[in-house]
C-alpha cells in the first residue's frame, strides 16, 4: 500500500518536506520567544531539543540519498548512522535535562529533570543507532580482512 514511500528518490523528498516544516516552525518558535517579554516555559522545552532533532532528519535525508545512489553504503552508512544516533541521544537528553535546567534558570522554580517517556524512547533509540554504526563499521573491517586473505 504505501511502497512507494520507500523508494529512496520519494523517502529523501518526504523527509525533505519534514525538514522544512520543522525549521519553519523552529523559527516560529524563536520568534515568539524573543518577542515575548516573558519567554513562554512551553516553548521552552520544544526548543532545547530542535537542532539536534533537525541535525537527525537531515542526517538520515542523507543516508537515504545515499542508498539511492548504491554508493559505499557501508562506510558512510555507519557514519551517517552514528550522527542520527548522536543526534537523537542528545536530543532525548536535552529535553529531558536541559530543558528544565534552563526553565529553572529562567524562572527560578521547576524540576531537575521532565520524564518524558517519548524523549527517553528517542535517547535510547539514538544510542542504539550509535550502537549498530560501530558494528557496522567493525563489520566493514572484518569484510575487508577478509576478502585481503581470500
Amino acid at each position: 500500500m504505501l511502497l512507494w514511500i520507500t523508494r529512496p528518490a520519494i523517502a529523501s523528498k518526504a523527509i525533505l518536506v519534514v525538514f522544512v516544516v520543522l525549521c519553519l516552525t523552529f523559527g516560529i518558535e524563536l520568534i515568539g520567544i524573543a518577542q515575548s517579554g516573558r519567554t513562554p516555559i512551553i516553548l521552552l522545552y520544544d526548543v532545547i531539543p530542535m537542532p539536534f532533532f533537525l541535525a537527525a532528519i537531515w542526517s538520515m535525508r542523507r543516508a537515504v540519498i545515499l542508498i539511492g545512489r548504491g554508493g559505499a553504503v557501508e562506510s558512510l552508512l555507519s557514519t551517517l548512522l552514528w550522527r542520527v544516533g548522536v543526534s537523537l541521544f542528545l536530543g532525548g537528553l536535552a529535553l529531558v535535562f536541559a530543558a528544565p535546567q534552563l526553565v529553572r534558570l529562567f524562572t527560578g522554580s521547576g524540576s531537575y529533570a521532565r520524564y518524558d517517556s517519548s524523549a527517553l524512547t528517542v535517547g535510547v533509540v539514538g544510542l542504539a543507532l550509535m550502537i549498530v554504526a560501530k558494528v557496522v563499521t567493525e563489520a566493514g573491517a572484518m569484510r575487508t580482512e577478509l576478502d585481503e586473505i581470500l
